[in-house]
């Protein structure tokens, strides 16, 4: 019915449905009614706009539609007329000021047009990823900082498709470049189902390629996921993933390197295997300078590591001066990810000297940097460390609510163990 109101409002007439046809279906009616849109729309820009649009997941914003059909801008007005015009056709649905959709029924009849336009689907389709290698260009510098995403959080589900388009048909360099635009992005925002499968694939292709630095980095974001979802390792696969990225890893890519050394360390902390964790860290210290990161950067992440070292062992005079250091390198450097972690880990040394309300205000910090950022392992973890601060202070109905907080935050990440700590911490505390 929609269609039928559609054309008849911008073209006067009802579509003509056949003579021979006199009681279709709901949807061939759907069906003749979108055609006889289609037939009006040939050779125009419109058409081109529709048949760009079926590459699109849930929505489409004017300008990537536009820039994919190969039109001009979408500032030019005639392409504003061009979607008002499909608006009034109900071939297209207006979300707000600049996204659109398609109805399913719809995308499913013009997508056989598209299919049938060989040329230019492969045109399009080299827009598609162009456009959103261009959206993810700014993310791929500084993948070690939170960044402003609100760029890319309405195009998710479109980056996402892309992205498993380009793993379907083996677009190993697009899959790539497209997963550096999405390194940190992916861990911040908990999409580690996406980031598991993604860096299994890039994993073999790059293997088939013989691209050892490839290799190396998918097999730092992999052990990156895993380390996420369980940051104790227990199985030892993030460990012995990011070992063999690092034996493999070519010394042109230092940076990478420099990263896969500081995340070995990570999960020797959580098994407390201090002396090979403090190794681990000494030898990313070898490559001071020769990586694209500055050396505050590197020191930085090498005193933070090193104050866990010194944090496990209750050394906590160490611990402190570790923390601070790199807390004033990085507030020096306006390291903001940083800033943050260390002082949610030096809340915890003074929480271990009982210097309860200095450790409140700096965990109360970081809850706030993380969340303003959207860092959700980040805002779980707070919460994990508010409900310590809070069992250490006597306040039990405090405790029970950051606990629930903590458990809720790591179950929609699918960090089972964490939830499962959570859960007894509420058990005992229940039962005592």
């Amino acid at each position: 019915m929609a269609y039928s109101v559609g054309h008849l409002a911008v073209y006067s007439q009802l579509p003509n449905l056949g003579s021979n046809r006199t009681s279709p279906q709901p949807s061939e009616m759907a069906r003749y009614c979108v055609e006889a849109s289609l037939n009006q729309l040939q050779n125009k820009s419109a058409y081109q706009l529709l048949m760009a649009a079926t590459l699109f997941t849930e929505k489409f914003s004017a300008e990537a539609v536009s820039y994919v059909a190969g039109l001009p801008h979408i500032a030019d007005a005639s392409h504003s007329q061009e979607l008002a015009s499909l608006y009034r056709l109900s071939l297209v649905d207006k979300l707000d000021s600049n996204y659109y959709s398609l109805h399913s029924l719809t995308k499913e009849f013009i997508h056989s047009k598209l299919d049938d336009n060989t040329r230019f689907k492969q045109v399009a389709q080299q827009r598609w990823i162009d456009w959103y290698l261009k959206l993810l260009a700014p993310y791929t510098d500084d993948w070690l900082d939170w960044q402003d995403y609100s760029s890319l959080d309405p195009e998710w589900e479109n980056v996402r498709a892309l992205m498993n388009w380009c793993i379907e048909t083996e677009e190993y360099v697009n899959a790539n470049a497209l997963l550096d635009g999405l390194q940190d992005y992916t861990l911040q925002r908990g999409f580690w189902d996406e980031r598991q499968s993604w860096t299994n694939s890039l994993i073999e292709m790059a293997k088939a390629q013989k691209d050892n630095a490839g290799l190396a980095k998918a097999m730092f974001f992999k052990g990156q996921t895993l380390l996420h979802t369980d940051e104790t390792d227990n199985s030892g696969e993030a460990f012995q993933t990011l070992y063999h990225a690092w034996t493999i890893c070519p010394s042109e890519v230092a940076t990478i390197k420099l990263g896969i050394l500081i995340y070995l360390a990570v999960p020797c902390l959580k098994q407390n295997q201090l002396k090979e964790a403090k190794d681990w860290l000494e030898k990313s210290s070898e490559l001071k300078g020769r990586t694209e990161l500055s050396i505050e950067r590197q020191q930085c992440a090498v005193d933070y590591y090193m104050g866990e070292v010194a944090l496990r062992k209750k050394e906590y005079d160490v611990a402190e001066n570790l923390y601070r250091r790199a807390l004033d390198l990085a507030e020096s450097i306006n390291w903001k990810r940083m800033v943050t972690y260390s002082k949610g880990s030096l809340a915890l040394v003074l929480i271990g000297r009982n210097e309860l309300d200095e450790a409140e205000n700096l965990m109360q910090f970081a809850v706030k940097m993380s969340r303003k950022h959207q860092d959700k392992r980040v805002i779980a973890t707070s919460y994990h460390h508010l409900a310590l601060l809070s069992e250490r202070k006597g306040q039990t109905e405090t405790f029970c609510r950051y606990v629930e907080l903590a458990k809720h935050e790591f179950q929609k990440l699918g960090m089972t163990i964490a939830v499962s700590q959570m859960k007894q911490w509420l058990k005992d505390k229940h039962s005592s």
